[in-house]
Formats: structure tokens, sequence, C-alpha cells
């Protein structure tokens, strides 16, 4: 049931490249067409890679994030009339911020739900999550202050960035990380967000004819990428100091013994 509330996620993450451009009947092949790709996608990743991704961070944010953009690719960019309609309004941003709250609130339940709950991971995934969020909620209202053309809080920019914590932490969120480096990639892709959004967003338009309706490159590739480097590091880093025996895994293959470096998923 919870992986595929995951799935379901990931198809509404791709949903957010490619709003207003769609008829639901495209919507409900591409839906069809990406749980199959999904599915494929984690079984490699989780199952035959073992990668470290508690909170999906790769598997659903990363996956649906460029599979979503790769369709908005190809639909390519609206016309200017049609672009006139693609902003926000009050009653919009309202709405909108009123889920950006609940899923603050609720994003290291979503991180942890698949982490064990022995050794402590849980908990450990609970408050890694609370600390990068927080994090990048604080940068997210600093940069966009700062670097938006108006100066002012720009909404849409909230609304988005100042969840980019937790989703940069899904695939690191259970390891045993210093709090320090925690609230730093919470900084950093919180910031990197609001940047995405002025920056890079309107040249992706232009030179690659990918029209982001929603953002997502900005929420959730960007952020997610982020995360998976980060994970991808930690997990390199770590010792026996901090998982103790459990770390390293004897195996016997064929006649001779290899040892490796299993994902936290098993430890």
């Amino acid at each position: 049931m919870i992986n595929g509330d995951f799935a379901a996620g990931a198809v509404l993450i791709s949903f957010g490249a490619v709003l207003g451009k769609t008829t639901p009947t495209q919507l409900i092949w591409m839906t069809c067409l990406e749980i199959i790709f999904y599915s494929i996608n984690e079984y490699i990743v989780v199952e035959e890679l073992q990668v470290t991704d508690a909170g999906g961070s790769m598997v659903i944010h990363t996956f649906g994030a460029f599979f979503g953009l790769a369709v908005t690719v190809v639909l390519g960019v609206p016309s200017s009339d049609e672009q006139v309609h693609n902003t926000s309004r009050y009653n919009s941003d309202v709405f909108s911020m009123i889920g950006t709250l609940f899923l603050w609130m609720y994003w290291p339940s979503f991180n942890s739900t698949l982490v064990s709950e022995d050794g402590f991971q849980k908990e450990r995934a609970i408050m890694t999550t609370v600390l990068s969020i927080a994090a990048s909620c604080a940068s997210a209202f600093a940069a966009t202050k700062v670097l938006s053309y108006s100066k002012k809080f720009d909404m849409v920019h909230l609304q988005n960035a100042t969840l980019a914590g937790g989703v940069a932490t899904g695939t690191c969120c259970n390891l045993a990380i210093s709090p320090a480096v925690v609230i730093t990639v919470g900084l950093v892709v919180g910031i990197a967000s609001v940047v995405s959004y002025i920056l890079v967003t309107p040249r992706l338009e232009q030179q690659m004819r990918m029209s982001d309706t929603c953002g997502i490159f900005n929420l959730h590739a960007m952020p997610s990428l982020v995360g998976g480097f980060a994970g991808a590091l930690i997990t390199f880093t770590a010792s026996d100091d901090d998982y103790g025996n459990s770390l390293t895994t004897k195996l016997k293959y064929d006649d001779e013994e290899w040892f490796h470096m299993p994902e936290v998923c098993e430890i």
C-alpha cells in the first residue's frame, strides 16, 4: 500500500510539469506508462543496486521530476497567448500555501515511513528531516527576499523552496549524520531552489523548450540530485564507529569470500 502511494506521488510530481498543456486522456496514458517505468526503475535501484534511498529522493523525486520534464520537452512551449495564463493569483497562492504547510508538517513522517525501527533509525530519520526542512525554510525566505526582482517575498518561491530540505534528505535521512551537515544541506538546497526559479527555469524554457508549469525541476529534480550525492558521500565515509558490526557484511560467492558495504536499508 505504501509503495503504491509512493508510485502515485511520482506520477503527481510529473504532472506538475505538464499541467495546463495536456488533456485528461493524455494524463491517463502518461500515468499508465509512468507506473510501469517507475516500477522497473525502483526494482533496479533498490533491489539490484541496493541504493540507500529511505525517503525516496532518487526513486520518487528524481524519477518523477525528470519523467515529467521529458514529457514537457516533447510537448514544447505553449504559445504566447496561452502563457498569459501561466501565472499565480491571490486565491491560488493562499490555497497552495495551505498545501505547503501540510507537506512541511508531514514530510518527516513521509521520509521515515519505510525506515526500520531498529537502531534508532526511524527517530534519526525524523530528526534529520526536521532539521533540514527547517533550514531550507529559513534560507528560502532569505534568498527570495534578496534575489527576487521586486525585493519582496515571492509566494511561488516560498511554496516550493521551503520544502527542498525534505526532498534532499530523503536519501540519507536514516544515516548517522552530524546536525551541522544536515542543516548545511538544507540551507544550500533552499537557496539553490530559489536561484533555480529565478535564473535556471527561464533559460531551460528558452534553450531547451522545457516549459515547467509548477517548477518541479526546482523543488524535486535539483534537491533530489543534491540528496543523492549527499547520501553517496555519507555512505562512503561511514565507519564501524557509527554503525557497529552491522556495517560490513560477509558474503560467500562461489568458493570465495567477498566483503561489501550494504545499503543502510539493510543495516
